[in-house]
């Protein structure tokens, strides 16, 4: 607008249908000249109140549609020529196809926006997967515990390229204990080595049992004294989880506010999980092979035969130091059934036993003649 006062602009902005000559034009879709409202169509009462004697309303339109209306006004009664009513309908087709060059340029310029940005989110797609395969292919090379987490922060130090820290914390007892690290001074590392419950955001994440996404840290209650003194000034924080149980988290964090963003979390949950199913894997095979050595030291101190049998009486395992005091070799026994090997009365006798301990969970000493 031009020449208008500040109370009128206030006013018109938005003119509700269909009052007013502005709407009379749109809704005629041609163009409306007053010489004089005192004789003429009706003025809405801005119009009124501002003293206009005379004007003209010229639509613009795309495709035979009335987009807007020109609206020019004067404080005299007849103002416009015929010469000149015909130069502002010439400027108004000229007005009509400036603004639907400019709208189709927009319409171009946002269409190549949307396919740059399809690119870029696919080469980052790309990229993505190329990290998520990095790290799964590292950390499940191995099945050691320890390896696996060294491989783990190392996979995530060279390819989150936005992450100064990471660790990655397992519950023991009410203590979250520091497993792997990389990142963060010697002096940093002995305060947070284990995690008393319920303090700080490791503690947050393992008890809420779900990702802890903070751009800011200024805002975050969650974070303890020593991250807000080792520079962290953005987190994410993921569990791990087993059989629905957080049992530790994973960390990345950043000297930088907003360091990571939505995608960057996708990302890392990805990448989370791959991690989370390595290290379970590394700590059950870890448990397992502890067990077994027990086992056969248990085994060693005794002279004595130890059968691991399932509910219908088939033998998982068999620990001795003396085979010769089985019955059968340990390679007949193993995948079979006692019944397969025994008589009937004395495999009922076994199978029987082995039910009622698995059903009352309590331990038993049976006979056998």
């Amino acid at each position: 607008h031009r020449g208008l006062p500040e109370w009128f602009v206030e006013k018109t902005k938005r003119i509700q249908f269909p009052i007013g000559a502005t709407w009379r034009a749109i809704i005629n879709g041609k163009t409306e000249y007053v010489p004089d409202t005192d004789t003429g169509p009706h003025l809405g009462p801005a119009g009124l109140a501002l003293g206009i004697r005379s004007y003209v309303s010229i639509p613009l339109k795309n495709d035979g549609k009335v987009l807007g209306v020109i609206n020019i006004s004067t404080d005299t009664k007849n103002s416009f020529r015929a010469d000149e009513l015909r130069l502002l309908d010439i400027v108004s087709r000229q007005i009509e196809i400036a603004i639907n060059n400019a709208r189709f340029t927009e319409s171009l310029i946002a269409s190549e926006k949307a396919l740059e940005e399809k690119v870029r989110i696919l080469s980052k797609k790309e990229s993505y997967e190329k990290i998520i395969y990095s790290i799964a292919a590292r950390v499940h090379s191995s099945v050691d515990f320890d390896e696996v987490l060294r491989l783990t922060v190392n996979g995530l130090r060279q390819n989150i390229k936005s992450a100064d820290f990471a660790a990655v914390y397992f519950v023991e007892g009410n203590e979250a204990v520091m497993k792997s690290v990389y990142g963060h001074d010697l002096n940093f590392r002995k305060k947070v080595e284990k995690i008393p419950y319920p303090r700080g955001r490791t503690w947050r994440t393992i008890i809420e049992g779900k990702t802890r996404f903070v751009p800011d840290t200024e805002y975050d209650d969650a974070i303890g004294p020593a991250g807000r003194q080792a520079g962290v000034r953005s987190y994410i924080s993921m569990p791990i989880q087993s059989v629905g149980t957080t049992i530790g988290c994973i960390t990345v964090a950043s000297e930088k506010v907003n360091a990571f963003d939505r995608e960057e979390l996708t990302l890392l949950e990805s990448v989370a999980e791959q991690i989370r199913i390595a290290l379970l894997n590394a700590k059950y095979v870890t448990e397992i092979e502890s067990n077994e050595r027990r086992l056969k030291e248990l085994v060693g101190s005794v002279d004595e035969i130890v059968f691991e049998f399932d509910e219908q009486g088939t033998y998982l395992g068999v620990w001795t130091e003396n085979e010769e005091l089985l019955s059968r070799p340990k390679e007949e026994l193993l995948g079979r059934r006692v019944s397969d090997l025994f008589d009937e009365e004395f495999a009922s006798s076994v199978t029987t036993a082995i039910k009622r301990v698995l059903d009352n969970k309590k331990s038993e000493v049976v006979e056998f003649n």
